[in-house]
């Protein structure tokens, strides 16, 4: 018997072009909707809603797509259910075809690599690479689409989701997680500098801001064995040397048995010497008392709506004052260290009924 020749073992001669022509079309359009599918579920994944929002303001398609970011899960049930049934579909209508053009011996092997190269190349490595690559775009473009496929899947998603659901409960996992913790988002923030689009002083700006909701009191006071006060008893000699010296804006003022009565402005204090008839206790101002264990968040909007800017801190358990906070403090906490109007080097000198002050 003569061997049959390589021709006659891989195509037939008479290929019915009736059948294999509306299979061609076909299966060309199913790959085209697993590529589709496939770069939607990229696109999904890595679309950034703060650029989304920005294109929605003037793209209708834009807030279509914002809509659905919120229903992820019934997204990507929709679009696994139709990459599946293309992907089946396609193997199906391949092997079909396969078996006209070539000997049925050889045709499943054809299908199954043929079918499994062109789908990994144009089903799915092209399509996310695309869609990773620019996903508002792509969402943007065929979003009406998926539209399309969303509602005309709806009842196979649902039932997914009421499965998700029923899994949820048996394995107790309903409760809702944050999209992003607190650690993560430190972690983006340093990626984003490390692609440059951040400089240093704004990546620490914004690392800080991050715990600055967290950080005590007791972290940024200063302890009472530091802190500089004026005493009833001084007097304006004293207290003027006292300021002259030190260079702070506002001191704690203290009874003489060391009970705070409030706190003395250096401004304050020197218009008062213009003053002949003003005493020292009418410059006096009042000041909070918070709690090492406060947070200085809370404080700083606290000093905000008092329009104060010291506050002494005190342990109610033991019943002492054991420091105080500033205003500058809390800021110098998020941009680091500052200079207020007191801090320079260059004073002006000015003679004020026999008293040389510091007029910064």
């Amino acid at each position: 018997m003569d061997d049959p020749s390589l021709g006659s073992l891989l195509i037939y001669a008479d290929v019915n072009l009736g059948i294999v022509i509306p299979l061609t079309i076909v299966l060309i359009l199913l790959i085209t909707f697993s590529c589709y599918f496939s770069g939607t579920e990229t696109a999904f994944t890595a679309v950034n809603n703060v650029r989304l929002k920005k294109i929605a303001e003037s793209k209708k398609s834009a807030k279509l797509v914002l809509k659905f970011t919120s229903k992820y899960d019934q997204v990507l049930s929709c679009l696994l259910v139709g990459n599946n049934i293309v992907n089946i579909s396609a193997t199906t209508i391949s092997t079909i075809l396969f078996t006209e053009l070539f000997n049925a011996d050889i045709a499943p092997i054809i299908t199954t690599v043929g079918l499994t190269i062109v789908i990994l190349i144009f089903g799915e490595i092209t399509p996310k690479m695309l869609a990773k690559e620019f996903p508002e775009k792509f969402l943007c473009l065929t979003i009406y689409v998926f539209v399309f496929f969303y509602y005309l899947f709806y009842p196979l998603t649902k039932i997914f989701d009421l499965w998700k659901i029923l899994l949820s409960k048996i394995f107790k996992t309903d409760k809702k997680k944050p999209t992003l913790t607190e650690d993560e988002f430190k972690m983006i923030v340093t990626d984003i500098k490390d692609e440059g689009v951040l400089n240093d002083n704004e990546h620490d700006l914004i690392q800080k801001s991050i715990i600055f909701d967290d950080t005590l009191v007791q972290k940024i006071m200063t302890p009472k064995e530091k802190v500089v006060v004026i005493n009833e008893r001084m007097n304006n000699i004293e207290i003027k040397n006292l300021f002259e010296e030190n260079n702070y804006s506002r001191v704690p003022y203290l009874s003489e048995d060391g009970m705070v009565l409030g706190a003395i402005y250096q401004k304050d204090f020197y218009e008062m010497l213009l003053e002949k008839n003003c005493e020292i206790e009418d410059i006096v101002k009042p000041v909070i008392f918070v709690r090492p264990d406060d947070k200085i968040s809370l404080l700083f909007r606290l000093l905000q709506k008092k329009k104060q800017h010291l506050a002494i801190v005190h342990d109610y358990k033991t019943n002492t004052n054991i420091g105080i906070v500033t205003m500058e403090d809390i800021i110098e906490e998020l941009v680091g260290e500052i200079e207020d109007e007191y801090d320079a080097e260059d004073a002006q000198k000015e003679s004020i009924n026999n008293f040389t002050t510091s007029k910064k």
